[in-house]
């Protein structure tokens, strides 16, 4: 592959690496990632974002549905491959971590969710960040108890922009012009000094585990 085509590949995802919400998620990640020892982790969607993970230690395989993505991220050195999370072209059992980002919905939820189950150790971990667009803290239980895993943490982020991403949901994933991606980071940023897990916005952060 030629540095043109390099720079063609990586021009979208480093757009989308900016954004406010992105950014955000591989922080959550980060603070997560370092609560355990580093091993076999998985990371599904965004490829790039995998690095967090690499950067802290662990091995980690990256699993994405765009090609694009994955080619980028096997040229930062990621071990970045194709695939769809409803059916994962992995082992069983095989993860110490699994990372999932904003992954649902897909077409099956259950089947992405039971595919999560499949790959981790027993006592493993899984991280997911769901928008409240497609779950509430309810349902999202239900499902990670269906396909046996325990949930030990349900959180909410996004609160102070609840109102907002009602209106426009396009914020959390879509381009915006650098002043207003600037200031969601800001108070994004702020969020994080204040107590509101509890309080319902617009994103969960789950944290789930696989029992012995």
């Amino acid at each position: 592959m030629g540095d043109m085509d390099t720079i063609e590949i990586q021009r979208p995802v480093r757009a989308t690496a900016e954004h406010w919400w992105h950014r955000e998620r591989r922080m959550l990640l980060a603070r997560t990632a370092e609560r355990f020892v580093a091993r076999r982790a998985l990371h599904l969607g965004g490829a790039c974002d995998a690095r967090v993970l690499a950067d802290r230690g662990w091995d980690v395989v990256a699993i994405d549905s765009s090609g694009t993505r994955v080619d980028t991220a096997r040229c930062a050195g990621l071990d970045a491959r194709l695939g769809d999370p409803c059916a994962l072209p992995l082992d069983d059992e095989e993860f110490h971590f699994v990372s999932a980002l904003d992954i649902l919905p897909t077409k099956n939820d259950r089947a992405a969710i039971s595919e999560i189950a499949r790959v981790l150790l027993p006592d493993g971990i899984a991280f997911l960040t769901v928008s409240t667009r497609h779950h509430d803290r309810r349902s999202i239980t239900a499902l990670a108890r269906s396909v046996g895993l325990r949930v030990e943490r349900v959180r909410y982020r996004n609160v102070l922009l609840g109102g907002a991403l009602r209106r426009r949901p396009g914020l959390l994933t879509k381009a915006l012009p650098t002043h207003i991606n600037r200031r969601i980071a800001h108070l994004s940023a702020l969020e994080r000094r204040l107590p509101l897990g509890a309080v319902p916005g617009g994103t969960l952060v789950a944290l789930v585990r696989k029992p012995l």
